[in-house]
C-alpha cells in the first residue's frame, strides 16, 4: 500500500512493552475500539487481552524462540477473527 487509506475495523488490537522490576518485561496486548468515524486510527481501550513476561535484554534483541513468535501471531490473529466476528 503506497499511502494509508484510513480504513480500519471498528475493534483491534493494540500492544505495548512496560519494563518491570528486576530486569523484566511485559508486553500487554488490549482490545480496543475506534473512538471517531472520522478518524479510525483513534482507539479507546476496552479490555486486556493478554500479556507475556520476558527477559528485557532478549526483549530489547528480539531474542525469542520460533515457537514463542508463532505463539504470539496465532494469539493476535485468532483475537482478531474473534472481535471482527463479534
Amino acid at each position: 500500500m503506497a499511502t494509508d487509506d484510513r480504513r480500519r475495523n471498528d475493534v483491534g488490537v493494540v500492544a505495548c512493552a512496560v519494563a518491570l522490576e528486576g530486569g523484566r518485561v511485559r508486553v500487554c496486548f488490549d482490545d480496543v475500539k475506534v473512538q471517531s468515524p472520522t478518524w479510525p486510527q483513534a482507539w479507546q481501550t476496552e479490555t486486556l487481552f493478554t500479556w507475556l513476561e520476558c527477559d528485557a535484554e532478549a526483549f530489547a534483541k528480539t531474542e525469542f524462540s520460533e515457537r514463542q513468535l508463532a505463539d504470539i501471531g496465532l494469539n493476535l490473529v485468532a483475537r482478531l477473527a474473534a472481535l471482527s466476528k463479534a
